[in-house]
This record gives C-alpha cells, structure tokens and sequence, in this order.
C-alpha cells in the first residue's frame, strides 16, 4: 500500500496595506469615543464613525 505525503502550501505573511491600517485606527477611536463619551450626541458620533470605517471595509473588500 502506497501512501502518498502531502505537505501543506507554503504561506507569507504580508502586512496589510496602510489604508486598512488607517480604517482600523478609525474604527478603534470611534469605539473609544462612544466609551468615554460623557454625552450621548458625542457616543452617537462615535458610533457614527464605527459605521463609516465599517462600510469602508466592505467597499474596499467590494461586499
């Protein structure tokens, strides 16, 4: 019985380019903006700017 070894692809790491480091910088001061906020207009803009970065990363993924 022969039994054939299959080795697993090799893969890199590649950094994510710098506009989705930028989109995620968005997304995490929104989400720090709507924990500290000491108004709720000031934690509805912060939630606000988490729905921008999220729908920048669906049009930059094209979903």
């Amino acid at each position: 019985m022969v039994i054939s070894v299959m080795s697993w692809p090799e893969w890199r790491w590649e950094a994510p380019p710098l506009k989705l480091w930028l989109i995620a910088a968005l997304i995490c001061s929104g989400t720090v903006l709507s924990l500290i906020a000491q108004s709720r207009i000031a934690a509805i803009t912060g939630l606000g700017v988490v729905g921008i970065g999220v729908a920048l990363v669906f049009i930059l993924f094209g979903a």
